[in-house]
């Protein structure tokens, strides 16, 4: 046998195993076409897997700053509303604040002209 050995753990099938043993150590030889292309598909995998991994992760960051984009967005939404609403009391208050007046106004030319009721 030519060439370093590798050894790998791989997981027993139900079908092969002998009691109280869970995993089997095989040695491969890179020199060995069957091997080699064993080694090349287990490798392929791992690197498929780590792909894999990373575009799921990928796609949850990007889920994730589209959720904190669109509750910032709800929340500048939200403080225009507010805005406007205070506009809105400001302008009440305000109009409130002209009336109270004109009534004062008015009161003080009514006691003027024909006294206090």
């Amino acid at each position: 046998m030519g060439g370093p050995l590798l050894i790998e753990e791989c997981a027993i099938q139900p079908s092969e195993p002998e009691p109280g043993e869970k995993f089997r150590v095989l040695a491969t030889n890179s020199t060995d076409p069957d091997d080699a292309l064993a080694i090349k598909i287990g490798n392929l995998h791992v690197d498929a897997s780590k792909k894999q991994k990373l575009d799921v992760q990928s796609s949850l960051d990007q889920i994730r700053t589209l959720e904190k984009q669109q509750e910032y967005a709800e929340l500048e939404e939200l403080k225009k509303k507010r805005q406007i609403a205070q506009k809105l009391v400001d302008d009440a208050k305000e109009q409130l604040k002209n009336v109270e007046k004109s009534v004062e106004v008015n009161a003080n030319e009514l006691k003027r002209k024909y006294g206090s009721p």
